[in-house]
């Protein structure tokens, strides 16, 4: 009797092993249903856009010393550049600004006489890092006269024939530059000498009523004159 309850009781757990092995091996998808394996979801991809610039149009104010006749100004850097416009000089008699500017967008500035002058321009397109409407200012300092370029001088006088004559030169505070080129636009309204007696004088002799332009040049440079400027006296006769 004891004999045949072990065997039942080994064939139950012969039995519950069995049912155990091909439940693992269905799982396992061997000689069962296949079992479908789980898709790997991914997290999405961010894409990064680049930021619009919203700031509000502001202004950049730079210094600087002109250490020779000419030197190039302009907002660009790391080789790029804006667009620009109403480009101007405060003061012209100290420095000129050109408003077409060369191909990096630099535009030139002329030294023109001793002082300060702001030159200015504004950014007429957004992109970038800069916006419409953005100013940009180089307040420049010219302090030897001699780095500028050679100017034109225009004085006016207005004389009488009776009169007959007058004396023309350069006095630059006692200094009085060489001069050439001295000449009269109308040698029949008035003559000019070429020869300049003590202190450059040279004498304008009238000859009739009329307007008539004497004009010399810089020889040399010295005080506030520099080589090649050009003097011109605008003579009415009457």
């Amino acid at each position: 009797m004891n004999k045949i309850l072990e065997e039942r009781k080994m064939r139950k757990e012969m039995y519950k092993k069995f049912i155990a092995i091909a439940m693992s091996l269905t799982v396992l998808g061997i000689g069962g249903t296949n079992v479908s394996a789980a898709k790997e979801i991914k997290p999405p991809v961010k894409t990064t856009v680049a930021k619009k610039t919203t700031r509000k149009p502001k202004t950049h104010v730079s210094h600087c010393t002109m250490t020779k006749s000419v030197m190039y100004v302009g907002p660009g850097h790391a080789g790029m550049y804006p667009k620009t416009g109403n480009w101007k000089s405060s003061n012209t008699r100290v420095a000129t600004v050109s408003t077409a500017g060369d191909r990096d967008g630099g535009h030139k500035v002329t030294a023109r006489g001793t002082g300060t002058a702001t030159i200015s321009c504004e950014v007429l397109k957004t992109s970038g890092n800069w916006v419409k409407g953005d100013t940009y200012k180089w307040i420049v300092s010219i302090k030897k006269e001699s780095i500028r370029v050679p100017r034109t001088e225009y004085y006016y006088m207005k004389v009488k024939l009776k009169n007959k004559k007058t004396y023309l030169t350069l006095n630059n505070k006692g200094r009085y530059p060489k001069t050439k080129d001295w000449k009269s636009s109308n040698s029949k309204i008035a003559s000019v000498s070429a020869k300049e007696s003590s202190k450059g004088v040279h004498k304008v002799t009238y000859k009739k009523k009329g307007t008539v332009t004497i004009s010399c040049k810089a020889a040399n440079s010295t005080g506030k004159v520099v080589k090649g400027d050009v003097y011109k006296w605008i003579i009415t006769i009457k």
